[in-house]
């Protein structure tokens, strides 16, 4: 969005869609941790899930829909608020450098993955919840599918035909 019609339409939808995906699990984790306590981070994981293929393939728009770039900083942001502003700041660096969203897009997850595998990114101080292991497989599957959308793009950054922002100086 922000490439097609800049960056105030780009952040305002990012924005959005992360709140989207950061409400849903926190209103998931508040039901969970009232009904079914030993179930939460199974509900959380498979909400997180739902909510980047229900913006990827929204029913309502025929199937066509986001990137999971937004969903996915949403995702961290509930679950760990310090992967999140790590990230970010590599993602600002990245496009600051290079002009590539898609670029940026993909080896931030990835970077997000493997900080999910340190304990100490593993506690959540948002939702109050301790991650097991299923967390890292989650945002590895996560960035997976992020660059499983970022085909094209990764094939246009190869050739050297990938669009650059024009609105970051």
């Amino acid at each position: 969005t922000g490439r097609v019609l800049g960056k105030p339409a780009g952040l305002a939808v990012m924005i959005c869609d992360q709140i989207k995906a950061a409400l849903s699990i926190f209103l998931v984790t508040l039901y969970m941790k009232h009904f079914s306590p030993d179930l939460l981070n199974l509900a959380i994981y498979l909400s997180a899930a739902a909510i980047v293929i229900g913006h990827c393939y929204p029913i309502f728009a025929r199937f066509k829909g986001g990137k999971a770039v937004a969903c996915t900083f949403g995702i961290l942001f509930i679950t760990n608020i310090y992967i999140y502003l790590i990230t970010l700041l590599i993602y600002g660096i990245l496009l600051k450098l290079t002009k590539y969203v898609s670029f940026g897009s993909i080896t931030v997850f990835f970077i997000s993955g493997l900080l999910s595998l340190i304990s100490v990114f593993r506690v959540s101080p948002f939702l109050n919840v301790t991650f097991d292991i299923y967390y890292s497989i989650l945002i590895f599957a996560l960035a997976i599918f992020v660059v499983i959308k970022h085909k094209t793009n990764i094939k246009r950054l190869t050739t050297g035909t990938e669009n650059k922002i024009k609105w970051m100086k």
